[in-house]
């Protein structure tokens, strides 16, 4: 008897293995779109460490506070993003500090200089297109140059630009299956999709009008159970890795249209 339940608990444990391996490898299969890139929080970033340079090159987030370094009889050349326009340009302590600007090479320069060999003070500067704080303290070294890298600004305009290249794509409509569309309440919602269809690989689901939201997508399990879809939103499309025999939108406001797969039309009920 103890030798039956052992094997039972084997076969069952072997089961259970199983199905994560296949719950894995189905999650593995659908294709997550990136994160979009994003500034961080802001931080305090020290140009101390640059005092035997020339130059220093700070990251630019327009969360973050730069602290540099002046000397009195000596100019700090505060180098802005190319292109940009000085819109505000202000000092905490404006008896203490000289601050002047000029352009040079379309890029616009803020010049900085203590008056006093023990006085900090914040600067504020403002363009049309970004915004730097920065803390000035005197010391009996100097800053010659400062300026910023724009790397997660750069990738986010290319993140930008991939999304809206990826956009201009046509949907191919290579349908491979029926699908049926029905609203279960009588008010038929704005977002009833339009279409829906798949390639034999992705299940395309055209929506109607998504300005007031757009619904969740579920699949509708064995004995109607429900599960989260894992979907990409392009347009006014949801595009989901694998095909759905039975799904189920749903909206914030309760609304419910369910969506069936009938049948194959390369030959043979689905």
């Amino acid at each position: 008897m103890k030798h039956k339940i052992s094997r039972l608990v084997l076969v069952f444990s072997l089961v259970l293995s199983l199905q994560s391996a296949i719950s894995y490898v189905q999650a593995a299969a659908i294709e997550i779109p990136p994160a979009p890139p994003m500034f961080s929080y802001g931080e305090f970033y020290d140009a101390a460490d640059t005092k035997d340079k020339t130059k220093k090159i700070f990251s630019y987030n327009p969360e973050s506070v730069y602290t540099v370094y002046c000397r009195p009889g000596y100019l700090t050349d505060i180098d802005i993003h190319i292109g940009d326009k000085l819109i505000y340009i202000a000092a905490g302590d404006t008896a203490q500090w000289m601050v002047d600007s000029n352009a040079a090479q379309d890029s616009p320069h803020i010049y900085v200089k203590p008056l006093a060999a023990e006085a900090r003070t914040n600067l504020i500067v403002n363009t049309d297109r970004h915004r730097y704080h920065l803390l000035l303290v005197a010391a009996d070294w100097y800053n010659p140059i400062i300026t910023w890298e724009y790397r997660t600004e750069e990738e986010i305009a290319r993140y930008e630009a991939d999304n809206r290249a990826q956009k201009r794509q046509p949907v191919i409509r290579n349908f491979k299956s029926h699908y049926t569309v029905r609203a279960e309440d009588k008010a038929t919602p704005a977002w009833l999709p339009r279409e829906v269809w798949d390639d034999g690989k992705n299940t395309y689901i055209r929506l109607g009008d998504t300005r007031k939201g757009l619904p969740i997508l579920f699949a509708v399990k064995e004995k109607g159970r429900t599960a989260p879809v894992q979907y990409k939103h392009e347009d006014d499309y949801f595009i989901v890795s694998g095909i759905l025999d039975h799904a189920r939108l749903q909206s914030a406001q309760g609304e419910k249209v369910e969506i069936v797969r009938q049948k194959n039309q390369e030959g043979g009920a689905s």
